[in-house]
């Protein structure tokens, strides 16, 4: 599994929403877990935005 510092996100206002959902989230999630579901989604969110792109 990569460490948190190895996960990118695409985005500085995903890495700011990261933080504050880590913060919101404290105690129920580590920040990592938040980090990692925010990374995957947005990974899947620019695959999909890409296939619509070639498809128009």
């Amino acid at each position: 599994m990569p460490s948190s510092s190895s996960l990118l996100l695409p985005d500085e206002r995903l890495a700011a929403g990261a933080a504050r959902l880590a913060t919101r989230y404290a105690g129920r999630f580590a920040p990592e877990t938040v980090l990692r579901l925010l990374a995957r989604n947005a990974g899947r969110s620019q695959t999909a935005a890409a296939l619509l792109a070639r498809r128009a």
